[in-house]
């Protein structure tokens, strides 16, 4: 392999991994949010995680590549985690919003 090749290897490895920090924001503002994190497209995370999970895939057992299985990981971690916790606070929020089921006197069930 060439240097050229070398480096722009060690590029792609150091990017992906930083690039992992740019879900730390989303997560935190999804947490953070009281009103079940509306401004967040499910649809669009989902999408993010199915097409993460098949580069994964593909990186995996079809081109082998080591880097690219690493940085596909780390973004189907990150999208899932996205999608995974806005679906925990918009149930959370809806849970809070409807308030507990309680008994209704005199009313059989």
């Amino acid at each position: 392999m060439s240097l050229l090749n070398q480096s722009i290897t060690f590029l792609y490895s150091i990017c992906g991994i930083g690039l992992l920090a740019v879900y730390i924001p989303q997560a935190l503002m999804i947490w953070r949010d009281q009103e079940g994190a509306r401004a967040v497209s499910l649809w669009s995370w989902g999408v993010w995680t199915f097409t993460s999970l098949v580069t994964l895939l593909y990186a995996a057992l079809v081109v082998k590549d080591l880097p690219w299985v690493g940085v596909s990981t780390g973004h189907l971690i990150g999208c899932a985690t996205v999608y995974g916790l806005t679906l925990l606070r918009r149930r959370q929020f809806e849970r809070r919003e409807v308030g507990p089921k309680l008994p209704v006197p005199g009313v059989a069930r």
